[in-house]
């Protein structure tokens, strides 16, 4: 059973730190991917309790970008790697993002 993805996933070229702010707690991860519907950011989300955050991408070109979105679930990838996909509740900031992050 194939799945499809409804939007094209992007890898960037170079490293994107992503600050994640639930309200309670900061925490910070790497973009493994990112798609116009959400990203898998390479580490294990801490906590279980916040499903909705909002998301800093830290980049000159994307400093005054923020997206909510929710935490989709924790896995581990194809290579052993703990990760966590997240899916983006506003499409429209969210294509910002993915556009800034394509041209890099």
């Amino acid at each position: 059973m194939s799945e499809k993805r409804k939007h094209t996933r992007i890898v960037p070229n170079q490293s994107v730190l992503v600050k994640e702010d639930t309200g309670e707690i900061i925490n910070y991860y790497h973009v493994k991917d990112i798609s116009l519907g959400g990203m898998y950011l390479l580490k294990k989300i801490s906590s279980k309790e916040e499903n909705t955050s909002t998301f800093t991408f830290l980049l000159p070109e994307l400093s005054d970008h923020s997206v909510q979105g929710e935490v989709y679930e924790t896995r581990l990838d194809d290579n052993g790697v703990y990760g966590t996909s997240v899916r983006f509740t506003e499409a429209t900031t969210a294509g910002k993002i993915v556009d800034a992050i394509k041209k890099l």
